[in-house]
């Protein structure tokens, strides 16, 4: 595996790790700080 495969696999890893902390039930600033993460690791991976 190359460098860059590593790092995309990386990178989708963490957005689904990102994605399980978010719940209807945390305050709207932490949802907003998450979706930010995980719209600039999208950001990075395309």
């Amino acid at each position: 595996m190359d460098k860059l495969s590593i790092l995309q696999q990386r990178i989708s890893h963490r957005i689904e790790q990102t994605k399980t902390q978010i719940h209807e039930s945390h305050n709207r600033g932490y949802i907003d700080s998450v979706l930010i993460e995980i719209d600039t690791l999208n950001w990075v991976l395309n």
